[in-house]
């Protein structure tokens, strides 16, 4: 999974259709969303469960791929449930809108999670996708974590145009600022508005990853534990989900 394309490509009347019904969707589910800490535990010392989410793609293949949640220990990473699902994204691609293709089968893993292994639920998920840094507020990590109802930070790789900042700009503002592991600096829009931040995972990266709050958490809190997670460029949950689906994809599928 990735976080939301920046370049826009000329829709068919259907989907143009579908953005309009999804934006309404959208603006409805972000008058439930919480940007500050409503957790049930304290960081970190009541922090026990961490989970990654991620939808990895079958090869040269938009449809086919595998959904997949990662259930870690805090802070030993020990992998303590896994579970994978082979899906097709069936619905368009549309800037902005990844969520409405993605959560319809990330969600179902958490509630089969709840159901049968209660033992397992997560205090809090990352999410291989963009939160509140999104054109509107609600990406995906927003979206799934008011559907689930358990806090989530977004974690995206790149950064694309929106409130007037460019990429450039943006990967500027990180080197200036971020000069160390753990260091990190706010993405404040045109319009003034706090969208998330650009964080150095540790010394030796120099590509930044973007972190947004994705659903009761405040941005620093989210900063603070993507921060404890990072040994490499990506924190750990997202990094576990990303490696064991692709593995998945190799082993299980088949044309």
């Amino acid at each position: 999974m990735e976080g939301e394309r920046g370049v826009e490509k000329k829709l068919s009347a259907e989907d143009e259709a579908t953005k309009e019904r999804w934006a309404k969707e959208q603006e409805e589910l972000s008058k439930n969303l919480i940007k500050e800490d409503k957790l049930d535990f304290e960081f970190p010392k009541d922090l026990k469960l961490i989970a990654g989410v991620d939808i990895s793609f079958v090869k040269n293949d938009e449809i086919n791929a595998c959904a997949a949640i990662i259930v870690l220990t805090y802070p030993e990473f020990k992998v303590v449930y896994e579970d994978f699902e082979m899906v097709q994204l069936t619905e368009p691609y549309i800037p902005s809108f990844l969520a409405f293709r993605e959560v319809p089968h990330v969600a179902p893993l958490i509630n089969k999670l709840k159901r049968n292994h209660p033992e397992f639920v997560p205090q809090i998920i990352l999410v291989d996708g963009n939160g509140y840094l999104h054109p509107r507020g609600f990406g995906f990590a927003c979206h799934l974590g008011v559907e689930i109802d358990i806090p989530t930070i977004g974690i995206g790789k790149n950064f694309y145009m929106m409130d007037g900042l460019t990429t450039k700009e943006v990967r500027t503002l990180f080197a200036d600022n971020c000069k160390k592991g753990g260091d990190w600096v706010p993405i404040t829009g045109k319009s003034n508005n706090v969208w998330g931040a650009a964080f150095r995972s540790h010394d030796d990266s120099t590509k930044p990853i973007f972190v947004s709050i994705g659903h009761r958490i405040s941005l620093e809190t989210a900063v603070n534990i993507t921060k404890a997670c990072c040994e490499y460029r990506v924190p750990e949950p997202v990094r576990q989900a990303d490696l064991r689906s692709r593995d998945f994809i190799r082993k299980n599928w088949k044309k």
